[in-house]
């Protein structure tokens, strides 16, 4: 039985009637076929995961899964609420949000050897995800300056929401968590940095201390 169906309620649902309010009939059907497009692709690629894994792995799976969902989640109220403070237009805003489903489900094609498999060796993975990490850091800091505090305060409730689904994702692999943190770190960038300007060189920054570390273990 696949977890993915109250995803797309939910966004389909609650992200239509409180997030957006006065979005076009036209709109709403455009954004509703393409998060159902997303949707399906991402049950498809879940289950062919699924079938492949042995037992234990489908429970860690799962627990991954549910993780994401409510990333996902926050992660919605966090980009509606800051879509026009940073000069995305709706339909701009409504795409980050089906590309964050899509994202997803490159992810899971790492279960099964799909595209998104980095050709890195597993030891050189592992060496790189505390630089990850640390870019993460940076970026999530200059995100956190991007928008008021309201739109900051919701962005560090996505952010929890994601940690918990990167350690619900420890189990499933080194080559897993070095994916879904390049893809974070993507995503923070294309969405937070606004639609005409480019973050770069965030590597070299230095994180500011008077800002709690994003990446401290959820309980």
């Amino acid at each position: 039985m696949t977890t993915l169906g109250p995803f797309i309620r939910w966004l389909l649902l609650v992200g239509f009637g409180y997030f957006i309010g006065g979005v076009s009939a036209q709109n709403a059907r455009s954004y509703s076929e393409s998060a159902q497009q997303a949707d399906l692709g991402l049950n498809r690629t879940y289950q062919q995961v699924m079938r492949k894994l042995p037992p234990k792995a489908r429970e860690q799976l799962r627990s991954s899964q549910r993780a994401w969902l409510t990333f996902v989640e926050q992660n919605t109220i966090a980009l509606r609420s800051a879509c026009s403070k940073l000069g995305w237009t709706e339909d701009e805003c409504n795409a980050e949000i089906i590309e964050e489903v899509q994202t997803r489900t490159g992810e899971l094609n790492v279960a099964i050897g799909g595209e998104y498999v980095t050709s890195l060796p597993k030891s050189k993975v592992e060496e790189l995800l505390p630089r990850l990490d640390g870019e993460l850091n940076i970026v999530f800091q200059r995100c956190l300056h991007a928008v008021p505090e309201d739109q900051a305060a919701e962005l560090r409730q996505a952010q929890r929401a994601w940690i918990a689904y990167r350690d619900a994702t420890r189990t499933l692999g080194a080559t897993v968590v070095y994916v879904i943190l390049s893809h974070r770190i993507d995503r923070l960038n294309s969405f937070y940095a606004g639609p005409t300007k480019e973050v770069q060189g965030y590597t070299e920054e230095k994180a500011d201390p008077s800002v709690p570390d994003p990446f401290e273990r959820a309980r």
